[in-house]
């Protein structure tokens, strides 16, 4: 799991990517953090293997130029710094597509292992897959030549190329996550496009919102700066193009499965499944979205994790929780995490 964030407006990307990132990386992220912007003639990007103040300490990604521009932070689950994204795919210099994704197989695990062979086609047709680890790594997809790769880097290295076949980069987003697509969502900023960000969504959690420098887009409403006031969660199975006033949505015309719809009673039962973990002791994301999992209808792809978003506002607006910023240790890498208490 990871937080995603986006901008595209009138103010400067890299401050605001850097406040949106920080106020959601504890809830799943501070492990592997990196952010690209186009200053309206190039893309440019910078990641580490770290949390959002070691990206900034280390390299100069707080002064990126442009207008537009994403981010994402992700939890510690395997890779080094080129498992960060963004992914990118590159021609001669010159990036031609930055590429975040927050999710993970889910109910939709056994297409996973597709990936490997569309990485192998892919690296045929001219589209390497630049993330190749120089060590074993059994949780993702390997390449025929037994290399571990990142499915997130197929997927960049995927888009771009049905997007240079067809001159469309939200058809190729759709087409590629139609085809080989798991419980993710993800942005795409294009070289050609300095005014706008493209999405697609499956299930996980993407809110967008405006204000009067622009767009923001978050994986947690947590992440809105105070001056986003109304924001809205995306729909799952859809694709769409994020402007600095607008945002345009064209769902998938078909997929494998039916996303769960989210009504008020399945935002009861996630509220109650938080409030009882939270009853035991401060409660995290990861410690409650396996149970709301459990809670949910079978045969779906479930929103769980935008519903306990929006529960988490909720509750926070009714002071009933409290958040907890502190910190923690995973394999002797030490990150920000975020949790919440009963008040």
């Amino acid at each position: 799991m990871c937080n995603i964030a986006g901008y595209v407006g009138e103010k400067d990307a890299a401050p605001v990517l850097t406040e949106l990132i920080r106020k959601q990386e504890g809830l799943f992220g501070g492990f592997f953090t990196g952010m690209a912007t186009h200053d309206g003639a190039r893309l440019d990007y910078r990641k580490i293997q770290g949390e959002l103040s070691t990206l900034l300490k280390e390299t100069d990604a707080a002064s990126l130029k442009g207008k537009m521009g994403i981010a994402h932070s992700r939890t510690p689950s395997g890779g080094d710094s080129l498992w960060s994204h963004p992914f990118v795919t590159e021609r001669e210099g010159d990036l031609q597509i930055c590429y975040i994704a927050n999710g993970n197989g889910g109910v939709l695990e056994n297409r996973i292992p597709e990936a490997a062979a569309v990485a192998d086609k892919l690296e045929q047709d001219g589209y390497p897959i630049p993330c190749k680890l120089s060590f074993d790594n059994d949780n993702y997809v390997h390449l025929s030549t037994g290399e571990p790769i990142h499915v997130s880097d197929v997927m960049c290295q995927l888009i771009c190329k049905y997007r240079d076949e067809s001159g469309d980069t939200l058809q190729a987003m759709t087409r590629a996550y139609t085809e080989i697509g798991t419980e993710i969502v993800g942005l795409v900023a294009d070289r050609k496009y300095p005014d706008r960000i493209f999405f697609s969504r499956i299930n996980m959690p993407m809110f967008v919102g405006f204000d009067g420098s622009g767009a923001y887009i978050v994986s947690s409403p947590l992440g809105f700066p105070d001056s986003v006031t109304e924001y809205r969660l995306m729909p799952p199975l859809s694709s769409g193009v994020v402007y600095r006033d607008h945002v345009e949505v064209t769902p998938y015309e078909s997929f494998c499965m039916e996303a769960l719809e989210i009504t008020s009673e399945l935002l009861d039962i996630t509220e109650d499944v938080f409030v009882s973990k939270a009853k035991e002791l401060d409660v995290g994301m990861k410690d409650v979205a396996s149970l709301v999992r459990d809670a949910m209808p079978k045969g779906f792809i479930n929103q769980a994790h935008a519903m306990i978003y929006i529960v988490i506002m909720r509750l926070l607006k009714e002071n009933r929780i409290r958040q907890v910023n502190t910190r923690w240790t995973v394999d002797g890498a030490d990150a920000p995490k975020t949790r919440f208490a009963l008040v």
